[in-house]
């Protein structure tokens, strides 16, 4: 979700967290990458989902769902695909680390175009 539509998500899902507050439990998370900007909990969301979407390749970050071609891209840099699976269950250790993450995101998303 780009970050400008942040404020219109939050205010629409603690409208329906009160509309249908005696029906349903409604919680308000967000999902962040390992890279982009971090949240705290309480800031105002119930969770966080902590992701990985990009490896370093080099000097660039590749994003590893963006399609066949750039998956080949990443598995061609890093020599074979356990080589790449290996980096990137390196970095989704340090999500499941993080005291700021409940839930660790789709950590199968590298097999997506494999």
């Amino acid at each position: 979700m780009p970050f400008e539509e942040m404020e219109k998500y939050i205010q629409d899902v603690q409208q329906a967290k009160e509309k249908y507050k005696d029906q349903i439990s409604i919680y308000l998370g967000i999902e962040q990458d390992v890279l982009g900007k971090r949240f705290e909990k309480n800031d105002p969301f119930d969770y966080i989902i902590g992701s990985v979407h990009f490896v370093k390749a080099g000097e660039e970050y590749l994003a590893v769902d963006q399609s066949q071609e750039v998956t080949h891209k990443i598995v061609d840099y890093y020599g074979d695909f356990l080589s790449y699976a290996q980096s990137y269950y390196e970095e989704v250790k340090k999500i499941a680390y993080r005291s700021d993450v409940d839930i660790v995101g789709h950590i199968d998303l590298l097999t997506k175009f494999n």
